[in-house]
């Protein structure tokens, strides 16, 4: 009898470490969605690039994050216990930190090389968390409840994505429409000069510089970008190089608008982190995986 209380407690227990475990993955994933879903946006609709481009440039994360699960699950949580996950929060918000500054600082002239430094910095941080959380969480989860455990595992992470995805593109697209001028005013200058080359007079470039400016903000402001605005529509009118050139500096205007609104949006990405970082806080100091075996023995008795 004592035994079976002794193993109700501990139970009771797991069960609260399990809870707030799933609480802080909650937050990771929030974290973790919305700058997934930011990032792919960034690369393929504000810097025009490939998804293959795209798709490589995510190399590097992907690398350290398998690099971080496996040293973090074999090496440093068996010695560190608790201290891996909340360096792991805190290293990921680091990566997305420093991603905001290459972003803003080279603008729409990244390339991937100068993505790798932040991308492998949050990749390693990303992976020393994930990994061992799923462990904490489904450690000593009795046999019979190891498939409910699970579902509830997949479900909390799919609505923390959800989540993160819906707050990330509020966040996203509200700063797009309300500070695409900002682009316009940086590709301008150059936008006179190529109207003068072509030939425009200067009592017309206002008005062309007018209609660029409604069409970048309605290009910003729409969440579906397949469509063509009205605004953005040729009149028949204009010659062919003048589209060429408004077409192409409202690429630079629209990558110059999303390199802000990127670095922007992932600020939210630390303060989640961060909000991560302090859950795990209630997690035991130390975290021992319980073997296959260890766990029959304990049912049994």
């Amino acid at each position: 009898m004592l035994g079976v209380r002794a193993r109700a407690r501990a139970g009771a227990g797991c069960g609260l470490t399990r809870f707030g475990c799933l609480q802080s993955r909650r937050f990771f994933w929030v974290a973790l969605g919305g700058f997934f879903f930011v990032w792919t946006l960034y690369m393929q609709v504000g810097l025009d690039w490939t998804p293959l481009r795209a798709g490589l440039t995510a190399a590097p994360f992907a690398v350290a994050a398998a690099a971080g699960s496996g040293l973090s699950v074999q090496v440093f949580v068996p010695r560190a216990g608790r201290r891996v996950l909340a360096t792991g929060a805190l290293v990921n918000a680091a990566g997305f930190a420093g991603y905001i500054w290459v972003a803003t600082h080279y603008g729409p002239g990244i390339t991937s090389w100068q993505m790798i430094i932040p991308l492998t910095v949050s990749g390693f941080g990303f992976g020393l968390v994930v990994a061992p959380m799923v462990d904490l969480i489904l450690t000593d989860v009795p046999a019979p409840d190891a498939g409910s455990a699970s579902g509830t595992l997949s479900t909390v992470q799919q609505v923390g994505m959800a989540l993160g995805i819906a707050l990330a593109g509020i966040l996203l697209f509200t700063r797009l429409a309300g500070d695409s001028g900002r682009g316009v005013g940086a590709v301008t200058p150059a936008l006179h000069q190529q109207l003068t080359s072509a030939g425009v007079p200067t009592a017309d470039q206002d008005s062309v510089i007018a209609g660029f400016r409604v069409c970048v903000h309605d290009r910003s402001a729409a969440t579906d970008p397949t469509p063509i605005p009205d605004s953005c529509r040729a009149r028949p009118d204009t010659p062919p190089v003048v589209q060429r050139i408004l077409t192409a500096a409202g690429l630079q205007a629209n990558a110059q608008n999303f390199a802000r609104a990127f670095g922007y949006t992932l600020w939210y990405g630390v303060g989640t982190m961060i909000a991560v970082f302090l859950g795990i806080f209630g997690l035991p100091h130390r975290m021992r995986r319980t073997e296959p075996s260890e766990q029959l023995a304990s049912t049994a008795a």
